[in-house]
């Protein structure tokens, strides 16, 4: 291979590994639907949603609500799920102290094509007026 041709090669190599490098999707793979799947919800808190396999079936999913307060606050937080397949779930209301989680799961019937949402209200203890908390989601898909 001449010197020349050598350069050309190289430069191709160099430009495609950049275009690949910087294309989304590509450098940076979605994350699986069995690994967690987070967002922030109030304050700092933060809802996750995975899916759960068990000898290659998708069989059901866990919700996690991660509370964090500098204040020392508690969260008063209620947790349910909803698929696209029409399939729901309530894992009740429970109250969290500062540095807690509350991790509840459910079995469902989780096909190629589902996605499933994780839902959480949550509000801050005592109840402030001026910050009602809100509802909070977290989608992932297979």
């Amino acid at each position: 291979m001449t010197s020349r041709r050598w350069y050309r090669v190289m430069a191709a190599t160099t430009v495609g590994v950049t275009v690949l490098a910087l294309t989304p999707g590509v450098a940076q793979a979605a994350l699986a639907p069995d690994q967690w799947h987070c967002t922030r919800a109030q304050g700092a808190d933060v809802l996750c949603v995975k899916m759960n396999q068990f000898l290659g079936w998708w069989t059901g999913l866990d919700v996690r609500y991660q509370h964090y307060s500098s204040t020392g606050q508690q969260v008063r937080v209620q947790l349910g799920w909803e698929s696209t397949r029409g399939q729901s779930g309530d894992f009740g209301t429970q109250t969290l102290n500062p540095n807690q989680e509350w991790t509840p799961g459910s079995w469902a019937d989780l096909p190629t094509g589902t996605c499933v949402t994780g839902k959480a209200l949550a509000v801050d203890l005592p109840f402030d007026p001026s910050n009602p908390g809100g509802l909070y989601t977290q989608t992932v898909c297979r």
